[in-house]
């Protein structure tokens, strides 16, 4: 029989029990099942992508034919994000 204080710390703790209930997981193949339904879900949304070529829009302008854009010092630093290169601004 389980004296006043043992059921009051069973009752606040309930991991203090003599007995625990398991509760049954499912096989390893349900639990995986959501994850790998997801994985296919998105390679199938994003498949198309694979197909498409290089976008070409401003790189060479930004890349190709600025002279500022030739490493990564503090000059270039500075001039990234002090300049508007190819952007334009609203007056």
């Amino acid at each position: 029989m389980k004296t006043k204080n043992e059921s009051l710390m069973a009752e606040v703790n309930p991991t203090r029990q003599l007995y625990h209930h398991k509760a049954s997981q499912p096989p390893w193949y349900v639990r995986c099942s959501i994850p790998a339904l997801l994985v296919l879900i998105v390679s199938f949304v994003f498949y198309p992508v694979l197909q498409n070529g290089f976008v070409e829009w401003d790189d060479a302008v930004n890349f190709l034919q600025n002279p500022h854009y030739r490493g990564l010092g503090w000059e270039q630093i500075s001039w990234m994000v002090t300049t508007f290169h190819g952007g334009t601004t609203s007056r």
